[in-house]
Parts: C-alpha cells; structure tokens; sequence
C-alpha cells in the first residue's frame, strides 16, 4: 500500500508543475485523493487487529496522548 504514495509524489511534483490545464489538475487531484482514501481503508482494519488485549489499549491510549 505503500508503493502508490511513494510513486504519486514524484508524479505530482514533476507533472503538477507543468499542468495548467485545469482537467489535468483535477485529475491528480483525484488520483492523490484515491491514494489517500485506500491507505485510510487499509488502516483500519490493521489498526482493529492489532489492538485485542488490554496492555495494546493501554499503550495506544497512552501513545495516541
């Protein structure tokens, strides 16, 4: 999940740059949009899975402070 954050930023920085149209420009609006939306989906269930016992709660509960 990793690979499609890593590759859109060079994407946006080279192509962002250049574009002046404005379709051009939402559509990687869109696509850095889409990344974003997949890796939230991905955290989620990741972070359910890991959180199971008490001592996991605790340590987020102090972490996320």
């Amino acid at each position: 999940m990793v690979t499609p954050a890593l590759l859109i930023t060079p994407l946006v920085h080279y192509i962002g740059n250049r574009a002046a149209h404005p379709r051009a420009k939402n559509i990687l609006r869109a696509v850095v949009l889409a990344s974003a939306g997949l890796l939230w989906a991905a955290t989620l269930p990741i972070a359910r899975a890991t959180i199971t016992t008490p001592l996991s709660l605790a340590i987020f509960t102090v972490r996320a402070l």
